[in-house]
């Protein structure tokens, strides 16, 4: 297949001349051996014969996505290896990683077994949050049986580092009612790996199931939001929980407030004769809120001063609008 080789007879000089031949890259997928043969009128050498061997391996270095949280570890696979080969790693400023710099890095050439070794280089907690948020590593090796000629082969990878957030969604709801609190986590790029909701340091579930769902919800464009349901039974007073999450090894948590209060609306039996008053009081609120109120015929009514500074809204109904009631 003339197309996958390149045969060079090479330039005579100072007494030796080098032939080579070029092997594409399409045929070469294993080792092989190839026969040199020359002739020399000078020597009367017809088709003299010498093999020469071409061995291959194979180095996997693939790009990873991974959170800033902890220590981090890349990993160099060479397998095929005729002998062992030191690994050398390379930083995103190209410069050699030194076994020294133990305060950014740790390195381990591996243990070569049966033709394979993996090299790991572990990046310190300290040094992935002043990393670029990509960042390109390498490992570059030889061949350590035909050093002379064996080009240096590079791997390159490419670091994606996020940082994990988790941002509460506190509530206030009336009381004993089904109420569902949240936490938002950002910077991720798969489905967390566990979700615990948390009260008084115990895990929900455990405290009483029957009386909340957790839903670990669904990753989607590097977020995901959890959520815990709280059943009326127990939402009976302002409650802190505690929303714990774990992706790629770091763990996360925040504080989840939710908080109740109470309305007082009674029925209640009036004469048509005068003016009269009906009351809704709130209690528990953490601010101020406004109230609306809604006729018998399901639309809002209008023109009420609302208090600014109390939480009890009084409203007076006058004779002629009390068909509405």
């Amino acid at each position: 297949s003339g197309s996958n080789y390149v045969v060079s007879a090479g330039t005579y000089g100072f007494n030796s001349q080098t032939t080579t031949l070029t092997v594409k890259a399409a045929a070469n997928t294993a080792d092989s051996t190839y026969t040199c043969a020359i002739t020399s009128d000078e020597w009367l050498v017809t088709n003299q014969l010498t093999n020469v061997i071409l061995n291959i391996f194979a180095v996997e270095l693939v790009d990873r996505t991974v959170a800033t949280g902890i220590d981090q570890s890349l990993t160099c696979t060479i397998s095929g290896l005729s002998q062992d080969t030191p690994v050398t790693w390379i930083d995103p400023d190209n410069n050699e990683i030194s076994n020294s710099d133990t305060n950014n890095y740790v390195i381990d050439q591996g243990t070569y077994v049966f033709g394979s070794k993996s090299s790991t280089l572990v990046i310190k907690q300290s040094k992935l949050e002043n990393l670029p948020s990509s960042s390109i590593f390498k490992c570059k090796l030889k061949s350590a049986r035909y050093p002379t000629y064996a080009p240096d082969v590079v791997k390159e990878m490419t670091l994606t580092l996020v940082g994990l957030g988790v941002q509460p969604v506190n509530k206030e709801v009336l009381i004993a009612t089904d109420a569902t609190i949240s936490c938002i986590v950002t910077g991720i790029t798969r489905q967390l790996d566990a979700v615990v909701w948390r009260k008084d340091g115990s895990d929900i579930i455990s405290v009483s199931g029957s009386n909340y769902v957790v839903s670990a919800g669904t990753y989607g464009s590097n977020t995901q939001t959890t959520t815990l349901t709280v059943k009326a039974a127990a939402n009976t007073a302002d409650s802190t929980y505690t929303c714990a999450i774990t992706w790629q090894e770091v763990g996360k948590e925040t504080i989840v407030n939710l908080n109740v209060f109470s309305v007082l609306f009674e029925d209640t039996s009036v004469t048509t004769a005068t003016d009269q008053t009906i009351t809704c009081s709130l209690s528990g609120l953490s601010q101020n809120t406004p109230v609306t109120w809604i006729g018998t015929d399901d639309n809002e009514i209008s023109d009420l001063t609302l208090p600014t500074l109390v939480l009890s809204h009084l409203m007076s109904i006058r004779r002629q609008t009390r068909q509405l009631w």
